[in-house]
């Protein structure tokens, strides 16, 4: 049985130009029968391309998203641990209680840098664990 050949106009209209007076010509002959039969395979296998392509780019954008999530995790600690040291620092300075402000404040720093890649860690097991189950 041959595959149905029924397409919807609003992707045949897509299809045609959207200026000029060529547009009902091309209307006038997408509604002949014999002509339908010839360009529906066409049409079909495009939309299947245009289907796939999205697939692809969804995969490479949720790919990408993933490799920037890491990358943020990476960069994290140590900026938390830099922010730390340069607000103890500063206030060591204006304070002159060196180095004790420079310690506590690397300590707070550190331990927030740390939280914050567990739970950013854990963010991205919620998010493959929940891939896996979609997946199955």
């Amino acid at each position: 049985m041959k595959e149905s050949t029924h397409i919807s106009h609003s992707y045949l209209l897509r299809l045609q130009p959207q200026h000029g007076s060529g547009g009902a010509h091309i209307l006038t002959l997408l509604e002949d029968p014999m002509i339908m039969d010839f360009i529906a395979p066409w049409i079909i296998e495009k939309k299947a391309t245009d289907k796939a392509l999205m697939t692809k780019k969804k995969q490479w954008k949720d790919e990408t998203r993933k490799v920037l999530a890491l990358t943020s995790l990476g960069l994290l600690l140590p900026s938390s641990i830099a922010v730390g040291l340069l607000i103890g620092y500063l206030l060591d300075k204006i304070f002159g209680t060196r180095p004790w402000l420079l310690l506590i404040f690397l300590f707070f720093g550190t331990a927030s840098g740390l939280l914050s890649l567990l739970r950013g860690l854990s963010r991205l097991q919620d998010e493959k664990e929940a891939e896996d189950t979609e997946a199955q």
